[in-house]
């Protein structure tokens, strides 16, 4: 797993990269299969440091944020809230599986309470097996939904593929943050709430070199 740390206006040190990385240890258990980690920390105004914390790959998907003015504090309270959204999160995942190992469970105690000689060996491998055909069914499932989305469309009259829309995070920025954000990478646009407003905008790369903002505006 791969750990991205981005400071905006302040430095990440080495102590703050090992201090983040410490901590980020105890999230390891539920994000076996996920690849990559963001943290972000603003020094916003020069007295209070905003953190966040990003995991957007793999099965589980979450977003973190704090606010304090001390970092370590922040940062201590980021993990935490972190920590809650990925257990719950994977304590989710891994309830179809559970709900079905815990019917099996309930038969069997029925049987026993009945006087009845409990499920054989080839009963719980059946169930086993059963559990893992629905696994199996339910990640498939999931599969061929997300290959659904990602099926362009053609639009024979301009000769052009027009792919679906794909779900993103939209973070809450000031219009400096936002420009900031854009500039150090290679997107044509970036969409964001503005800090103040709360307004939806998309900021965007115009032909001469310089940003533009759009409001959308509902009428």
């Amino acid at each position: 797993m791969s750990v991205r740390i981005t400071g905006r206006h302040c430095e990440i040190t080495d102590k703050i990269r090992n201090y983040v990385e410490k901590k980020l240890a105890r999230l390891e258990r539920y994000m076996d299969r996920v690849q990559s980690v963001d943290v972000i920390i603003d020094h916003h105004h020069g007295y209070e440091y905003k953190t966040e914390l990003l995991v957007k790959d793999g099965p589980i998907s979450i977003t973190a944020k704090t606010k304090d003015s001390e970092l370590d504090r922040a940062l201590d309270t980021l993990i935490d809230k972190a920590e809650r959204q990925l257990k719950k999160k994977w304590e989710k995942l891994r309830g179809a599986t559970k709900k079905q190992k815990t019917k099996g469970n309930a038969k069997r105690a029925v049987a026993l309470a009945a006087g009845v000689e409990s499920a054989t060996e080839e009963e719980e491998a059946e169930e086993e097996e059963e559990t893992e055909r629905l696994s199996a069914a339910v990640a498939t499932l999931k599969r061929a939904k997300a290959a659904q989305r990602k099926n362009p469309f053609e639009l024979e009259k301009f000769g052009i593929l027009v792919f679906p829309p794909e779900d993103t995070e939209i973070q809450s920025l000031s219009l400096e943050e936002a420009a900031e954000e854009l500039f150090y990478t290679d997107d044509p646009f970036l969409c964001f709430r503005e800090e103040d407003s709360g307004d939806l905008c998309v900021m965007y790369r115009r032909r001469d070199g310089n940003f533009g903002v759009v409001r959308p505006v509902i009428p």
